[in-house]
């Protein structure tokens, strides 16, 4: 009787964890990244509107800002 070796390596429980481990820290680290990358972009945006006399006097021309 003959037993062909897999080739597929098996990895150990501790390998297995290690893996799930760093999908989940790179899953929380792209949260993180995206509610930063929000947060700066709407900080900028208040600022740029702030930062406006036109808009801080309600001047007419300034209705268009983006």
């Amino acid at each position: 009787m003959q037993v062909e070796a897999s080739t597929t390596p098996l990895l150990t429980v501790d390998q297995v964890e290690k893996k799930q481990q760093q999908k989940f820290v790179g899953l929380v680290a792209r949260v993180l990244q995206l509610t930063y990358t929000a947060i700066l972009d709407r900080l900028i945006q208040e600022e740029k509107l702030n930062g406006c006399h036109g808009s801080v006097i309600q001047h007419p021309s300034q209705r268009e800002h983006s």
